[in-house]
C-alpha cells in the first residue's frame, strides 16, 4: 500500500466514525426526549389518580356520613320501641 491508499483508507474510516458518532447523538438526544415525555406521562396518570381517589374518598365518607345518620335514626327508634313496650306490654 502506498501513501495515499493509507490516506484514503483513514479518510474513510474518519468518515465512518463521524457518521457512528451522529449516530449515537441523535440516539442520545431520541432517549433524552422520550424520557421526559414519560416523565410527564407519569406526572399527568398521578394528578389524574389523585383526583379519582379524593373522588372516591369524598363519596366514602358522604356514604359513612349518611349511614351513620341511619343508625343513629334506628337507635332512637329502637329506644321508642322499648319504651312503648314498657307503657304497652300487651301491644
Amino acid at each position: 500500500m502506498n501513501t495515499e491508499e493509507k490516506i484514503f483508507e483513514l479518510e474513510n474510516r474518519l468518515l465512518k466514525l463521524e457518521k457512528i458518532e451522529k449516530r449515537r447523538r441523535i440516539w442520545g438526544i431520541i432517549q433524552t426526549i422520550i424520557r421526559i415525555l414519560v416523565t410527564i406521562a407519569f406526572v399527568i396518570l398521578s394528578i389524574y389518580a389523585y383526583k379519582n381517589v379524593s373522588k372516591i374518598v369524598a363519596n366514602y365518607r358522604q356514604q359513612v356520613a349518611e349511614i351513620s345518620k341511619i343508625s343513629g335514626s334506628i337507635k332512637e327508634v329502637d329506644e321508642l320501641n322499648k319504651i312503648l313496650e314498657k307503657l304497652f306490654p300487651e301491644a
